[in-house]
């Protein structure tokens, strides 16, 4: 018994002080280098750079500094408006916008946009882009304002919309996140 109170009255100082957190935020804003004070989703990718998605372009932040990446939509109105971040395996970065997606290649260094693909032009079920993520089976899942999107790995597109008279379809048309388990099921929150 002795040497139980020892032993706590050594280890009491260090059972005490792991209690304690200490928690430092630091905050960004225009004033930092910040392309707007709203910011909708951050989101670290492989390489560890922190992107921002705001109403005024998409940032990205290496610790230091931001740079801002332009995106062209051809939209006055939505030009930046950027909603959704998410990275594929070909270190592909997925931008949603409220101008529909675009396309930023890490190794390359090269934006592309859906839109101003004539092909491609009617993919999704809206250009309003709320979401996106992948299922882990090669499927990539877009939430619109108005639906969802699903693209197969083969490029194969689906689109899903809301039929209230249908049990097994979408439970509302504006889909405003998606979530996908490790299991690859696909978690739908309609707004």
């Amino acid at each position: 018994m002795r040497i139980f109170y020892i032993l706590l009255s050594i280890l009491s100082p260090f059972l005490l002080f792991s209690q304690t957190n200490t928690f430092v935020f630091k905050s960004y804003n225009v004033d930092n280098g910040l392309s707007d004070n709203y910011v909708e989703q951050v989101f670290e990718d492989s390489r560890g750079f922190v992107w921002m998605a705001t109403h005024n372009g998409l940032n990205r932040f290496d610790g230091h500094s931001f740079k801002t990446l332009e995106l062209k939509t051809g939209d006055p109105v939505h030009r930046n408006f950027v909603t959704s971040l998410a990275e594929d395996a070909n270190h592909i970065l997925w931008i949603g916008t409220l101008s529909g997606v675009f396309l930023y290649d890490l190794n390359q260094d090269t934006i592309y946009h859906f839109q101003n693909d004539p092909s491609k032009r009617d993919m999704f079920s809206s250009m309003y882009v709320e979401d996106i993520v992948f299922d882990g089976h090669g499927n990539t899942w877009i939430a619109t304002r108005i639906g969802l999107t699903k693209i197969d790995k083969k490029g194969n597109i689906s689109k899903f919309i809301a039929d209230y008279n249908n049990p097994r379809a979408l439970p509302g048309a504006y889909i405003s996140s998606l979530c996908a388990d490790h299991w690859g099921t696909i978690w739908i929150a309609p707004y």
